[in-house]
């Protein structure tokens, strides 16, 4: 982080709330490069898997309004979905251990095999997508952009991603057995909240959620694209050659833009944006009774309980860990160019957060060790190493 160059290049968001105070807010770098647009404390990143704590809340407040159980199955809610729906759980969904088959692969495949259909017969790229997966229902949108069609933008939503998931016919492994992270389950919880509620997994959100906390740089990017107020766009990293004046060829680091993606409207998993400042806010409510009781909340922040009598990494999309001897929580996340952590300390009071528009970050370890860098300088003296 500390190698931005605040004046053309993407950069981030961060703070430090000890105690229930605020310590650090930090902001550097650009939201959108071509506008020359600063990022501030209510610059709107796209949270990618954090955005899977939303769901895991919307859960908690069904649940606790007795809409929901989480004892409930997939085929209380879907009653055509594969057999073993009826042994999936909605708490083995919150807790990435329900063995739910991956629904981001046989869509790409959908996408690059409509594309290829576009060179031979457009008109029948339905059925020769489908055959290929052996999927018996025919999905209902163009996912790719026809680019005879002026960049049609027809991808596919949470709905599409269930007709795929209702043709995997077998789990990945005996749900409650073991723990793996899913964001398919995600989408089943997204669409299961639905369900529940009778308003759209966004409406849900910005009623009970954002409305409740104030969190007004917040939303969430669903099929009905609304426009995201203070939007920053993501970013990757790329190698540019400038030439020199002595005729050589030089390399500087330069940024592209990476937004796009023709999954981004598939929600519950990801797709919510939030500012640095309606995180501050967000990490309260994990902590007081604002939304959900104590009781609830504890809950979440536990690892399920495997079928053999072990422990598995996550409770309610929190996954955990240990720093320091400390217990820790959080929850991590990287989806086109934007890298983010919420890295908790329970015992010290004690949370890091993260907002990042660019590539760098890019896996789970280099988020949690940037994370635990940053507590360990706000931890109390007796933690210091």
């Amino acid at each position: 982080m500390a190698t931005t160059n605040s004046e053309n290049s993407p950069g981030y968001a961060m703070a430090v709330v000890k105690d229930g105070k605020t310590v650090l807010t930090k902001t550097a770098g650009l939201a959108d490069l071509d506008n020359k647009v600063s990022i501030t404390a209510k610059t709107a990143f796209r949270l990618a898997s954090l955005s899977k704590q939303f769901t895991a809340m919307a859960v908690m407040i069904l649940v606790e309004r007795k809409k929901l159980s989480l004892k409930n199955k997939l085929m209380d809610f879907f009653p055509n979905y594969p057999g073993y729906g009826n042994k999936v759980t909605v708490r083995q969904l919150l807790t990435h251990t329900a063995g739910i088959p991956d629904h981001e692969k046989p869509l790409y495949k959908l996408m690059s095999l409509f594309q290829k259909s576009l060179r031979a017969s457009p008109s029948d790229w339905r059925s020769v997508a489908i055959s290929s997966l052996d999927l018996d229902c025919h999905v209902s949108l163009d996912y790719a952009r026809d680019p005879r069609n002026d960049g049609g933008n027809s991808e596919p939503t949470i709905y599409d991603a269930l007709k795929v998931l209702k043709n995997q016919p077998a789990p990945l492994f005996s749900p409650g057995s073991r723990y793996q992270y899913s964001d398919a389950g995600y989408v089943l919880l997204a669409l299961i909240i639905e369900k529940v509620s009778g308003v759209s997994y966004r409406d849900f959100l910005n009623r009970n959620i954002f409305s409740s906390l104030t969190m007004n740089s917040s939303d969430v990017l669903d099929q009905t694209k609304p426009k995201i107020k203070n939007r920053a766009l993501g970013y990757k990293r790329m190698r540019l050659l400038r030439p020199a004046r002595s005729g050589a060829r030089n390399d500087r680091e330069g940024y592209e833009n990476f937004d796009y993606d023709p999954l981004n409207y598939i929600v519950g998993d990801e797709g919510v944006y939030s500012s640095l400042e309606d995180m501050i806010k967000w990490n309260l409510a994990w902590k007081e009774e604002i939304l959900v009781s104590r009781r609830s909340l504890a809950e979440a922040m536990r690892p399920a309980k495997l079928t053999g009598g072990n422990f598995g990494k996550a409770g309610f999309s929190w996954l955990m860990g240990e720093f320091n001897g400390d217990k820790i929580v959080y929850q991590d996340g990287a989806w086109v160019g934007f890298r983010n952590i919420i890295f908790k300390i329970p015992a010290q009071k004690l949370t890091v957060i993260i907002l990042s528009n660019r590539t760098g970050l890019d896996t789970e370890r280099q988020r949690v060790s940037l994370a635990s860098q940053l507590a360990q300088k706000f931890l109390r003296p007796d933690k210091m190493e």
